[in-house]
């Protein structure tokens, strides 16, 4: 059992000081991006943050971006770019329009955006595209079940990979342990999703944040370190199991799953008249301003 220093609601309020934090750093050294909604990624949409003695999560978000007329009657690339904070966090800037093709890839760490309970938007219209885009999420993560499945494969395969991967973040720990925590818990918890959206039926979004027992597990690897073996072994079994199941699970509905292009042009279409709306808003801004 972890024993986390924060209590659930001291965890909600740090998650959203930060992000306001975040938010505010954007506003003051990149006042060039039009920012339409801020969204928390990672282990807070899986009720996985911890605040130990040893340990403690830190807050990395998503912030998507209107494109200009400028940007696009230049045929400029579309932004996607990372900054690092000073505390090793990462504010993740995109435009809306690759966040739209990632979620027509079926990208599972974008598809969860859509189900976060913590987010910022800018205004009301800003607002209301992001309700929009929620209360269509059930419908959005089946827009491709068989890339769906095929992402989350490669997501899995991709963790035991990283588990004893040199990176500069995880160098020291592997050579010290062996592995790398944090890749064996994303596998563990990849592993147990995929489980029980294909036996059980259940939903993506219901299986974002694992019953106790399993968070419990999970933390605890995500904390603690084991033997070696143990740990190269079991991530090995499961790699290996979510690619038998997953192959076979897709062969079983070849027939049955269908690329749902209704949906796709519904987000299509919402994301396309924000844009427009939101390039025509300030047209008519500037041409008031210059009449002044």
């Amino acid at each position: 059992m972890i024993n986390n220093l924060k209590t659930p609601k001291e965890i909600d309020a740090y998650i959203y000081a930060d992000m306001q934090n975040k938010w505010d750093w954007l506003r003051n050294n990149h006042p060039e991006l039009d920012v339409i909604f801020m969204i928390a990624k990672g282990s807070m949409n899986y009720n996985m943050m911890v605040f130990t003695e040893n340990y403690q999560s830190d807050v990395d978000v998503e912030v998507i971006i209107c494109p200009t007329l400028d940007q696009i009657i230049r045929g400029d690339d579309m932004i996607s770019t990372t900054y690092v904070m000073k505390d090793n966090s990462h504010v993740t800037v995109r435009d809306i329009r690759i966040f739209k093709d990632l979620l027509f890839k079926q990208n599972l760490a974008f598809l969860e955006l859509l189900h976060s309970k913590y987010f910022l938007t800018n205004g009301d219209n800003e607002k209301e595209l992001l309700k929009e885009l929620q209360d269509m999420s059930d419908e959005i993560d089946k827009i491709d079940q068989v890339r769906f499945f095929k992402a989350l494969k490669g997501m899995i395969l991709e963790k035991q990979a990283a588990l004893t991967h040199l990176y500069p973040n995880q160098k020291e720990e592997i050579e010290k342990y062996g592995y790398a925590r944090k890749q064996i818990h994303h596998i563990e918890r990849l592993y147990w999703m995929m489980f029980k959206m294909i036996y059980n039926n259940t939903l993506y979004k219901d299986v974002l944040i694992l019953d106790k027992e399993l968070r419990d597990r999970l933390l605890d690897l995500k904390i603690n370190h084991y033997d070696k073996n143990e740990i190269l072994w079991a991530s090995e079994y499961e790699c290996r199991k979510v690619n038998e199941l997953i192959n076979l699970h897709l062969e079983k509905n070849k027939d049955n799953f269908k690329v749902n292009e209704i949906t796709k042009s519904k987000v299509e279409n919402i994301i396309y008249v924000y844009i427009k709306i939101n390039i025509y808003t300030k047209i008519i801004k500037e041409i008031k301003g210059g009449c002044d």
